[in-house]
C-alpha cells in the first residue's frame, strides 16, 4: 500500500464510482430544464409573431399584396421550429435509454412490469406515451422501494403528488386531443406543459438517487 502510494498509483474505489445510467439520467434531467426554457422562450415569440402574422392575413384576405414584413416573420418562424426541435429530439432520445437502462438496472434485483425495449416502444407512441410512462414511473418506483426494504435500507418515499400530476396531465392532454378548443387559453395548455415537465424531474430526480 506504501509502495503504491509512494508511486503516486492510487486505485480508485469501486464504490465510490458514480454508475453509468445515474450520469445518463442527470444528463437528460438537464436535456428536459432545456426543453422547459425552450417551450417558454417560443410561446413568448410565437405570440408575438402571431398578431403580427394574423394582422398581415388579415390584410391578405382583403386582396393586399403580400408584404416583406409577412415573408420575414413565415421564414423567422420556421427556423424557430426547426431549431426547437434539436433540444427536444436530444432530450427525448436521452429520457428513452436512461428509463430502459433503469428498467434493466432494477430487473438485478427484482421483476418488472415493463422491459426494457417496452418502454423505449411506449414512449414512441405520441401523447398516449406521457400516460404510459405514468405506470412505468410507478412500477419501477415501487420495485426499488421493495429491493431498499428487502436489503434493510433506508427507502426514499415514493413521490405519488408527482405521479397523479403526471397521470392528471396526461389524461388531459389526450382530450385535447379529440374535443376541439378545449384549451381555450394557450397559457394554460404550456403552464400543464411545465408542470408534466417538472413532474418528470422530480419524480426521474427520485429513481437516479435510488439507482446511485
Amino acid at each position: 500500500m506504501t509502495s503504491e502510494i509512494n508511486s503516486g498509483k492510487i486505485e480508485k474505489d469501486p464504490s465510490l464510482t458514480t454508475p453509468e445510467n445515474v450520469t445518463r439520467g442527470w444528463k437528460a434531467i438537464f436535456w428536459i430544464k432545456t426543453i422547459i426554457a425552450v417551450i417558454i422562450v417560443d410561446s413568448i415569440l410565437f405570440e408575438i409573431a402571431g398578431n403580427i402574422l394574423y394582422r398581415e392575413v388579415e390584410a391578405l384576405s382583403n386582396g393586399a399584396p403580400p408584404s416583406f414584413q409577412l415573408l420575414l416573420y413565415g421564414c423567422a418562424s420556421i427556423v424557430i421550429v426547426l431549431i426547437s426541435c434539436i433540444p427536444f429530439c436530444i432530450a427525448f432520445l436521452k429520457f428513452c435509454r436512461w428509463l430502459s437502462y433503469a428498467e434493466r438496472a432494477q430487473r438485478r434485483f427484482t421483476k418488472t412490469n415493463f422491459s426494457p425495449l417496452g418502454v423505449v416502444f411506449f414512449n414512441f407512441i405520441p401523447i398516449i406515451g406521457l400516460l404510459i410512462n405514468y405506470f412505468i414511473f410507478k412500477d419501477l418506483l415501487q420495485r426499488q422501494t421493495t429491493t431498499f426494504i428487502h436489503r434493510k435500507l433506508e427507502a426514499r418515499p415514493i413521490p405519488y403528488s408527482a405521479l397523479r400530476a403526471i397521470l392528471i396531465i396526461s389524461i388531459l392532454e389526450i382530450i385535447n386531443l379529440f374535443v376541439s378548443n378545449f384549451f381555450t387559453i394557450r397559457f394554460l395548455n404550456l403552464l400543464l406543459i411545465i408542470i408534466l415537465a417538472s413532474g418528470y424531474i422530480r419524480i426521474m430526480s427520485d429513481i437516479i438517487m435510488n439507482e446511485q
